[in-house]
């Protein structure tokens, strides 16, 4: 028996020892567990600075083709298509050092003013346009608005009786119609705000233009003159009554979306009524035929009385 015990004894450690080594073990368990969870904890924060890094880079992106566009445009790049089929930015003009033609710190502030302004026109448009009742309207015109000109043939128009004086409407291109109720209605239904990233999406085809709209008045009527040298004066032209407007421009065509008093139904067709009634009428030095009891008589006219 004591030969026995003292050769199992080495293999089997005593009661202390046995305690010293599961305490030991134990803690080495707790000390992978917390190099474990501080590993997990280290990748989960990794992945939130990726992400937002991620994020921040394709903001970058969006402003950097925004202004890229805009440059281009301008004549300050050129942009041309990449061996991938992407878009590359080509440099600066000849002459221009290719590092000029990054955008500036100001070229992105201006862009992010921009982007600002349109964001607010959408929620105020969003905030007093009326959708329930819509008028089709031919215009046929084109209007200068803040330096751009553009051409409104068929519109699709709205009032905003909610806005200041009650009388603006909101003119918008038939070509254009569902697009931009679809994004108004949306902006309405999100209680009249809108996301940073619809504005910018909006904002890469759409330019905001404020100024003034000068509206046509009635032309007067023509004095009576006699002899034929006052009847040679030309008339002067209609009085024009410049009113505050918005004008989103489209950046891919002359197409525009209007925020004005103008056009209405009753403004064209008193314009189409007085051009029918100015193109029949004779003028002085047409040529004429006039019948007097009975007979015609072939001459050139000289006067045009008032009546």
């Amino acid at each position: 028996l004591k030969h026995v015990a003292s050769h199992r004894s080495p293999h089997f450690p005593s009661g202390r020892a046995a305690a010293a080594m599961a305490m030991e073990c134990s803690s080495d368990d707790e000390e992978m567990q917390l190099d474990y969870e501080d590993a997990v904890n280290d990748v989960v924060e990794l992945q939130a600075e990726l992400r937002s890094v991620e994020s921040e880079a394709q903001q970058l992106r969006i402003r950097l083709q925004a202004v890229a566009a805009q440059q281009a445009r301008s004549g300050r790049l050129t942009v041309n298509s990449g061996p991938a089929g992407g878009s590359t930015v080509a440099g600066a003009c000849a002459g221009i050092p290719p590092p000029a033609a990054l955008p500036t710190a100001a070229a992105l502030q201006a862009e992010e003013r921009r982007v600002g302004e349109l964001r607010t026109l959408l929620e105020w448009l969003a905030q007093h346009v009326d959708f329930g009742r819509m008028e089709i309207l031919d215009v046929g015109f084109e209007v200068p608005i803040g330096g751009r000109t553009v051409h409104l043939r068929r519109v699709a128009q709205w009032h905003l009786p909610s806005a200041p004086g009650g009388r603006l409407r909101l003119s918008i291109p038939v070509e254009h119609l569902e697009s931009i109720t679809q994004l108004i209605s949306f902006v309405k239904t999100n209680k009249c705000k809108v996301d940073l990233e619809t504005t910018r999406r909006f904002a890469a085809v759409w330019d905001l233009v404020p100024g003034e709209l000068a509206t046509a008045a009635p032309p007067p009527a023509p004095p009576a003159t006699t002899g034929s040298a006052a009847a040679a004066q030309p008339a002067p032209p209609p009085a024009a009554n410049p009113e505050p407007s918005v004008l989103l421009a489209h950046r891919g065509s002359t197409q525009g979306i209007l925020v004005a008093t103008w056009p209405t139904r009753e403004a064209l067709e008193a314009f189409n009524t007085a051009g029918v009634t100015a193109a029949n009428a004779p003028h002085a030095g047409d040529r004429v035929q006039v019948e007097y009891e009975g007979k015609w008589y072939s001459g050139v006219l000289h006067l045009v009385d008032s009546e």
